[in-house]
């Protein structure tokens, strides 16, 4: 996805995920760019969300060849 990814595809992607940093694994960007997208959207989100063993059951699997 990267660098072509609708607002839209990044707000399902934060509120799915919970957390910039993952959001941002799961579209293809960077968490800076993530942070700033949603900054610049005026959308809050949950700043001090605590890591789940269950959050890398959501994180996208590479199969690079």
């Amino acid at each position: 996805m990267a660098r072509g990814v609708p607002d839209e595809d990044l707000i399902v992607a934060l509120e799915r995920m919970g957390h910039p940093g993952l959001a941002a694994i799961s579209v293809g960007l960077k968490r800076a760019t993530v942070e700033a997208r949603v900054k610049k959207m005026g959308i809050e989100w949950r700043k001090n969300r605590k890591w789940e063993p269950r959050d890398d059951a959501e994180l996208p699997v590479g199969g690079g060849a």
